[in-house]
């Protein structure tokens, strides 16, 4: 071999060498580090509560109520075809936007 490649051989072994030295001392240091956060975080164990009380699922009376207040309010026969959350009323800022903005073209 040529003496450059020998010293590059060298070189490269000292440093794979070098590295792998300071990776297993980081690896020894972070181990140390977890084991004695964990013992000083040790967080109480708490006692569960004696009674709950149960979550009460009032969906089905809501939709009884709006039922019978579409009953009482409007008159025939009606369907009820969604019960949801109301949005936060950007559809309706969104929908009169792209009204004004299509409804004319500007002069170029």
């Amino acid at each position: 071999m040529d003496e450059m490649t020998l010293i590059a051989v060298k070189t490269s072994a000292t440093a794979f060498g070098l590295m792998a030295v300071i990776a297993a001392l980081c690896a020894g240091l972070i181990r140390v580090i977890v084991t004695v956060l964990a013992r000083s975080s040790r967080a109480p164990v708490r006692e569960a509560p004696a009674l709950a009380m149960p979550v009460r699922d009032d969906r089905a009376e809501v939709a009884a109520v709006i039922a019978a207040a579409v009953h009482a309010a409007l008159p025939g026969r009606h369907r009820i075809i969604h019960l949801g959350e109301a949005t936060n009323g950007q559809d309706w800022t969104r929908e009169s936007r792209t009204r004004l903005h299509t409804s004319h073209a500007p002069r170029r």
